[in-house]
């Protein structure tokens, strides 16, 4: 505990420095790679320290570069700080999704026959819906984030350009991983936005969920 306290302060400490006076790019350069030294310490209570240090500085840059090194972490307690961390850092993501894996099979095996393809899509009609009126990507904005809680709020972008209080998504962190759940606005039909990904061994969310219609897409987002 004493030893967490002395690395917090020294945080703290540093940040004021930052503050006081404005610092050359090379003193920046060099406070930046500190930082993401630190953060990759292998004491994994070490690393927990140096996020909440990162948090405490308020400074986007220093967060970021902290929360790279550690959302990776083999520690599972590392791997929800660096994961609350990232998400109250983050002003916008990108969800990328992809038609499920059934589709993608059922192409490959018809082998570019012209007919089969054609029932293909005649099958998959909803699904593909969604992932061609948005070329497969989805943007949430940061509407209510806060690195204290394990639940955030988000502006759910599908056709709409501007974000709008009708359609938002709830995100909540279980452990490495977050679920969300919230409604899209896909050229003004209105749907459910559901999915449930993990972090994996690069840092990046993936896992599965569905837009609008039941069927599963792959969808992944990648913090930064």
């Amino acid at each position: 505990m004493f030893k967490l306290f002395i690395v917090l302060s020294g945080a703290l400490l540093g940040f004021s420095t930052l503050s006081a006076h404005a610092e050359s790019p090379l003193e920046r350069a060099a406070k930046i790679k500190e930082w993401r030294a630190n953060c990759s310490d292998p004491d994994p209570d070490l690393r927990l320290a140096y996020i909440e240090g990162a948090i405490a500085t308020n400074d986007r840059t220093i967060i970021r570069a902290c929360v790279r090194q550690t959302l990776n972490s083999q520690n599972e307690d590392v791997r929800n700080l660096a994961l609350r961390a990232a998400l109250a850092a983050s002003e916008r993501l990108t969800m990328m999704f992809d038609m499920p894996e059934s589709y993608r099979e059922a192409v490959a095996k018809a082998g570019g026959d012209p007919a089969k393809l054609k029932t293909i899509t005649k099958k998959y009609t909803k699904p593909l819906w969604p992932h061609g009126q948005m070329n497969g990507l989805v943007t949430l904005v940061a509407k209510s984030t806060a690195f204290e809680s394990q639940v955030s709020e988000w502006f759910v972008l599908g056709t709409n350009a501007k974000e709008m209080d009708a359609h938002t998504a709830k995100l909540t962190i279980f452990g490495n991983s977050i679920s969300g759940n919230g409604t899209i606005n896909i050229s003004n039909y209105v749907g459910k936005l559901l999915f449930n990904l993990s972090l994996d061994k690069e840092g990046m969310l993936v896992g599965t969920g569905n837009i609008y219609y039941g069927e599963n897409y792959t969808m992944k987002i990648k913090l930064f």
